[in-house]
């Protein structure tokens, strides 16, 4: 059984599809027909697909630039402005998801959102909430108690629960990463149970004022704590360095940050 989409006959699964042009066979992962050099609709593919680059974080910005620019040169829509207007839009679709693909696939940060989101781990946004049952319901019961303490005593009690339950968490932590933070003082330091790995921008004077005193209390505590400082990176680097306007500095400071984070989780 065929289907057809896009003005193309394509098969249900494997074999190849016919050239909505001259009806020849084509495969259907070609670009342009093979008998008469029609192009091809654009078909429903990944962005790292799109673009010929493998699926991987680790991608340099100039193969990425130069598999984009060397696509758009064949698909814009300058080129096909002579011809048929099933050709004029199937050119304007292949520029739009090529421009969709490298608008994504060019930040760090959009790459890694978008490989989570192909292995079916979206990321959660800072201003979603959680929707997790049992979580919700213990959050509830919390609140009802509190709202039904009796005295300062119950409060307190209740208090020691959370703080007993976050303790836990904290000992399950294979590591902890710390971007651009000051020192948490000595009795927060005194609970921390993993390695800590800190990130941060070398134009942070203040933040970065704090480091000497987290590495003293972690030395003293014998717990192990890495600061990495980006030379010329400014506060929130990970973040500024995503955008379109960003410094080289930021830029360069949040693809080292990705590179490092990544190598040390791949280590656990």
């Amino acid at each position: 059984m065929m289907n057809k989409r896009d003005g193309q006959t394509r098969p249900d699964a494997g074999g190849p599809a016919s050239c909505w042009s001259c009806r020849g066979p084509v495969d259907p992962r070609a670009l342009f027909c093979h008998t008469c050099g029609s192009i091809q609709p654009s078909r429903p593919v990944d962005h790292f697909a799109r673009l010929a680059v493998r699926r991987d974080y680790d991608l340099k910005t100039v193969d990425l630039e130069r598999q984009y620019f060397g696509f758009q040169r064949r698909f814009h829509p300058d080129r096909f402005a002579a011809k048929s207007a099933t050709e004029k839009a199937h050119s304007l679709q292949h520029a739009t998801s090529l421009n969709e693909a490298y608008e994504t696939l060019k930040s760090p940060l959009g790459r890694a959102r978008y490989l989570l989101e192909l292995l079916g781990r979206p990321v959660i946004e800072e201003d979603q909430t959680t929707s997790d049952p049992v979580l919700l319901a213990e959050a509830l019961e919390m609140r009802q108690a509190l709202a039904e303490a009796p005295d300062a005593a119950a409060v307190a009690a209740i208090a020691a629960d959370a703080e007993a339950k976050i303790a836990d968490c904290q000992t399950a932590l294979a590591a902890a990463f710390v971007f651009y933070g000051t020192y948490p003082g000595d009795d927060q330091v005194a609970e921390i149970q993993c390695p800590v790995y800190g990130f941060y921008g070398g134009n942070d004077n203040r933040v970065n004022a704090t480091i000497p005193d987290t590495e003293t209390a972690m030395e003293r505590l014998g717990k192990l704590y890495e600061p990495e400082i980006y030379a010329g990176a400014g506060h929130g680097f990970m973040r500024a360095g995503a955008e379109p306007d960003a410094t080289p500095e930021n830029r360069a400071a949040m693809e080292a940050g990705w590179e490092r984070w990544l190598e040390l989780l791949r280590g656990m």
